[in-house]
């Protein structure tokens, strides 16, 4: 068999295995933010009822995803298998698109494509888009960022008005789809070497403007009122110095993540910066620094690299930006930036693949070398989508790794948290409190959504209860204004209801002192 033959026979098997491991978990349950926005949102239960579906209350401005998230439960009302398969067909697309534009940008290494097409399809950190029903939206944004990315580079801007109308329509899918454009002009200029003075202006004007159709829309969907969330998307309890460098350290975590996949689906505290932790956080700004003066030095003479790491750059800044990347519910934001780790390790395995012939003087098949590694891959997506399956497991491998310590509680609060049950989450997050003798900074963001989460269901005694704890708390730095914003319009709002905002905070804190001492007896 010709090695053409053998890479095609290979691809075809990498999409069929990444179908079969998916439909293992076809009737998984819904976790997480899947509470919110589909299962407790009824304006997304009928889609033939298409107002209540664009004007469904929580994230209007993305619509192409509540419209989706509406067909697949008319078709499958409060099951997930519908919502699974839709995923898994749009991966498998987008598999078939990253394998498209690879073959054309690298006609000269034809392993590249399909090796990277491969990993991409069945690598594990791809699961919480698959699996997750709520990780649609990443799979949504991957669609239209290769979508247009294959017809630009095809047609270039021949193709003007087709650009413009999908460019447009792709807002209507995640908010950053308004990179796009930025995307095309480095396009234009690394990957095509135009000139910016050559770069026909009017048409460009137009392609870069199509990004202010977000503010349009985000003011025309505005959601009404406010959600668990309202006012605290990028809510940065962290101090920026402190902030800036757990992002630089998990910059380098997620290297070592994509190569471990026993490190997935499990939560990881913020680095507490040790030397070894001191020493991936200057990975991390290296791997920026780096990054970036490659791309403007070799843009010229190494166009693909350069733009491949710009592609990186633009994605994995938006994916991490203000949140705790690496947790067990936010790998799905990943699923883009994997591109570049797929093609990278894709070029590694050849590169090692020659090498080994030349040493051992003995021709090595790189499709050898590539399947040891995609069994590798299946083995671990096989474990994560039975483990997604059941949602008391989903934390299995957080519990596995943190026996008996608060990472367990704050992992199950943050499952309650998402499942809209605020009693039970405020309870595993005030035994992970005792058990830490601090309020961290995860811990001390999600006490504050739980508060936000009392109030919105008109349990205010709790909320306030919550709010008064962590006033109170021996807090380092200075809270946020939002936290103090929050607490005046609450206390107003129990005042005007009559309801007592004395909370007897000294028995509390006495019951709670003793709870710690048995604690410390028992370890």
């Amino acid at each position: 068999m010709s090695l053409t033959r053998s890479f095609k026979v290979f691809l075809i098997i990498t999409f069929v295995l990444t179908a079969c491991i998916y439909l293992l978990g076809l009737n998984g349950v819904f976790v997480y933010d899947d509470y919110m926005q589909i299962v407790n949102r009824k304006q997304l239960h009928n889609i033939f009822n298409f107002h209540d579906v664009i004007f469904c209350g929580l994230r209007q401005n993305r619509v192409l995803q509540n419209i989706s998230i509406a067909i697949n439960w008319t078709l499958s009302p409060g099951k997930t298998w519908s919502f699974k398969l839709f995923s898994l067909l749009l991966h498998l697309i987008n598999g078939s698109l990253v394998y498209i534009w690879l073959k054309k940008i690298f006609s000269d290494k034809p392993y590249l494509p399909v090796l990277a097409a491969a990993i991409f399809l069945i690598h594990p950190l791809q699961i919480q888009s698959v699996t997750y029903a709520m990780g649609v939206i990443m799979l949504l944004y991957g669609f239209f960022n290769l979508l247009i990315l294959n017809i630009y580079s095809k047609y270039g801007i021949t193709k003007f008005p087709l650009l413009i109308f999908l460019l447009i329509f792709s807002l209507f899918a995640r908010e950053t789809c308004s990179l796009i454009p930025i995307m095309l002009l480095a396009y234009e200029i690394i990957i095509n070497q135009t000139a910016i003075n050559k770069i026909p202006k009017r048409k460009w004007a137009i392609i870069l403007s199509t990004s202010f159709f977000m503010i349009l829309i985000n003011n025309l969907l505005s959601d009404p009122g406010k959600s668990m969330y309202a006012g605290v998307s990028g809510f940065n309890m962290y101090p920026f110095w402190p902030h800036l460098a757990s992002q630089l350290y998990f910059q380098s975590f997620y290297f070592i993540l994509f190569l471990n996949p026993n490190l997935q689906s499990i939560f990881h505290g913020n680095p507490s910066f040790n030397n070894l932790e001191i020493l991936a956080t200057i990975a991390g700004g290296l791997i920026w620094l780096l990054g970036g003066l490659f791309i403007f030095i070799k843009y010229k003479k190494m166009p693909r690299t350069a733009f491949l790491v710009f592609l990186f750059f633009i994605n994995y800044l938006q994916a991490n930006s203000f949140l705790q990347m690496v947790n067990p519910f936010a790998e799905y934001r990943l699923y883009f930036s994997n591109l570049l780790l797929s093609i990278l390790l894709a070029e590694i395995l050849y590169r090692i693949t020659k090498w080994l012939s030349v040493k051992t003087k003995s021709p090595i098949n790189i499709i050898t070398v590539a399947s040891v590694f995609i069994a590798y891959f299946s083995i671990y997506t096989i474990q994560n989508v039975l483990i997604w399956k059941k949602w008391p497991i989903i934390f299995s491998q957080a519990i596995k790794n943190y026996p008996g310590n608060e990472y367990n509680y704050f992992s199950q609060g943050i499952e309650y948290l998402h499942a809209q049950m605020p009693q039970e989450a405020y309870e595993n997050f005030h035994q992970a409190r005792i058990l830490s003798k601090w309020f961290y900074d995860d811990l001390l963001v999600n006490y504050f959504l739980t508060a936000i989460m009392f109030r919105n269901n008109g349990n205010y005694s709790s909320a306030w209860k919550i709010i008064e704890q962590i006033d109170k708390d021996d807090q380092k730095e200075k809270l946020p204004q939002q936290f103090y914003t929050f607490k005046e319009s609450l206390e107003k709002e129990m005042k005007s209801l009559n309801i007592s905002t004395e909370n007897h905070w000294e028995k509390e804190a006495e019951i709670l002192k003793s709870i710690q001492s048995r604690s410390n007896i028992k370890n």
